[in-house]
């Protein structure tokens, strides 16, 4: 394999894409069910949701899910859910802010070549995702995503609709 070709490191980005896709599919899910859930909520005069990052959205989900127990006792798994959405965008923001490096080495014992692919985290040495992490990780965030979105919309209406 020459990786010096367009073709070949095309190839070898479009397999990074998929999981990538899902990744931001998933969140965009997260984020679409935050920003309803703040304009049904939020007290009305407060910071407009689309103005607050994730991060902002899910700490002011946090707050109102410890005032209102009609909504917690509704949909337990809401604020359950809210820990692994956390560190799901922790690993999210790693994805969308470095690239995918690539790295050809020599194995010290046996002379042989070895090719690595990874997204390599530029502002925390050591840190970086590798292919089969991602791909973990774009499943592992769709289902969170999946589980969030039910948890909110089978909320009844009664609560839903203040």
């Amino acid at each position: 394999m020459d990786i010096r070709s367009d073709e070949t490191l095309g190839a070898l980005l479009d397999r990074w894409a998929l999981p990538i896709g899902r990744l931001v599919l998933a969140v965009g899910e997260i984020e679409h069910v935050t920003l309803d859930f703040l304009r049904a909520f939020d007290l009305p005069g407060g910071t407009a949701p689309t103005t607050r990052t994730l991060r902002q959205r899910l700490s002011r989900m946090r707050s109102i899910l410890a005032t209102r127990t009609d909504i917690a006792t509704a949909a337990p798994r809401l604020g359950q859910l809210l820990d692994q959405i956390q560190g799901l965008i922790e690993k999210r923001n790693v994805i969308a802010h470095n690239p995918v490096v690539f790295g050809v080495y020599t194995s010290p014992s046996t002379d042989e070549l070895h090719f690595v692919d990874e997204l390599v985290d530029q502002r925390q040495t050591g840190t970086g995702l590798r292919f089969n992490e991602l791909s973990d990780l774009a499943c592992d965030a769709h289902s969170v995503a999946m589980a969030f979105a039910e948890a909110y919309w089978t909320l009844p209406a009664r609560i839903r609709s203040p």
